[in-house]
């Protein structure tokens, strides 16, 4: 990403289309920006998971503009920043739909990922319960193919959103053709998004292994060939910041937010100067993104501690609550429960009200609104705006990853 700030927003929540966007970071009241990250912008940007559900991720929705546009930025001297959706495509995508049709006839048999490929020999029950998933239950959605045979495939996230066997070579052609498809696009970064789900081995919880560590390295060496740098998104522990770092050109810092948050909230700084000591030099900093400002990224995980302890976090909710007259923690529900994930204990567990659990990352809960296909904003943290039961308007916080906020249904 280009030194300076970038701007983190959806073309249409934040100015209608892609045109509209240049208007405004060009010519209008946000010029100055030195890049722009555009949330997905594909067929179709407001699918099931508000784009990161793509049915064609190497085309342009028609209602947001073409490639023209993508360009059109990155030739008026902004730095083009666009995610590459490594983990799943959507089950509406054509390709899922000729392997429906076609099973092993289909070119791109192999490219899903399946029960069967995972669990060749099958699989005990303490297999299927090892692995993290940010939902409950167990990853898999039975499909019929018209045949008549019925497979299980992998869908981590939601049903409508099928796994990528990323070790096949078919699935690894298709994302070095999105790859080509963004840098002639104008593309200049791009972010490999829910890369710490990407890789299923058998035995671990498969969520940042070795064997992920080894995939993004892999996804990169693509990304290079095409002449594109790579982000890294993961929300995890700290060290696994330090661990992804040196096989990619940047990583989110995403221990720096919540490290702020104690820091002005207690007055204290040795907590945030640790992690300044040893922050990667590549990393980006980040103040808020489109799903919140995590908490857990600074907390510990199982046995590893954390830069803040369980109490420290439990301080940033409420001094936020505070802060806030309450709002921080009504918006965390949106009068109603949500689904709330703790890297503590690697498990999901229920938030609601003051039940919530303190490593719960406070961007985690959201709600839809009846009559409205687009989810609301519910922060859960100082200094965010609260909104009510419709449509946010869009908002740019300054940060390194500015953002026109949205909300994300499938990471909590």
């Amino acid at each position: 990403m280009a030194a300076g700030v970038t701007l983190l927003t959806y073309a249409d929540r934040l100015a209608g289309d892609l045109a509209e966007v240049r208007a405004l970071l060009v010519d209008g009241p946000l010029r100055g920006f030195a890049g722009v990250h555009l949330l997905p912008f594909f067929v179709p940007f407001d699918g099931d998971d508000t784009g990161f559900d793509p049915v064609d991720h190497a085309t342009v929705d028609p209602r947001l503009g073409t490639w023209a546009d993508v360009r059109a930025l990155a030739d008026a001297g902004l730095e083009v920043t666009a995610d590459l959706i490594v983990n799943h495509v959507s089950a509406r995508s054509a390709e899922f739909v000729d392997w429906l049709e076609r099973g092993p006839a289909s070119p791109h048999d192999g490219m899903f990922l399946t029960y069967g490929t995972v669990f060749p020999d099958g699989a005990r029950e303490e297999d299927l319960t090892a692995f993290y998933r940010p939902r409950p239950g167990l990853p898999f959605t039975a499909v019929r193919r018209a045949d008549g045979t019925r497979r299980l495939v992998w869908t981590t996230f939601m049903p409508s959103q099928v796994d990528l066997d990323v070790q096949h070579p078919v699935a690894r052609a298709y994302l070095r053709r999105v790859l080509r498809a963004l840098a002639a696009g104008g593309v200049r970064t791009v972010r490999m998004d829910a890369v710490g789900y990407a890789v299923k081995t058998p035995g671990t919880d498969s969520f940042m292994t070795p064997q992920t560590l080894a995939f993004v390295a892999e996804a990169a060496a693509l990304a290079h060939d095409e002449g594109l740098r790579v982000l890294v998104e993961v929300h995890a522990h700290h060290t696994q910041q330090l661990a992804v770092a040196p096989l990619v050109d940047l990583v989110y810092d995403f221990a720096l937010p919540p490290l702020l948050l104690h820091a002005l909230g207690t007055g204290t700084v040795d907590r945030l100067d640790r992690w300044l000591r040893i922050r990667p030099a590549n990393a980006v900093t980040v103040l808020d993104t489109h799903d919140g400002i995590g908490v857990v990224d600074a907390g510990p995980s199982g046995d590893l501690p954390g830069l803040l302890d369980e109490e420290e976090m439990a301080g940033i909710f409420a001094r936020a609550a505070v802060a806030t007259g309450g709002r921080s923690a009504a918006a965390s529900v949106c009068r109603r429960s949500c689904g709330c994930r703790t890297r503590s204990t690697r498990r999901s567990s229920t938030c609601s009200g003051a039940t919530r659990p303190r490593s719960c990352w406070p961007g985690a809960c959201r709600c839809s609104c009846p009559g409205s296909r687009s989810s609301t904003t519910s922060a859960c943290s100082a200094g965010t705006t609260t909104w009510p039961c419709t449509r946010a308007p869009a908002r740019a916080a300054t940060s390194t990853g500015t953002t026109a906020r949205r909300t994300r249904s499938r990471r909590p």
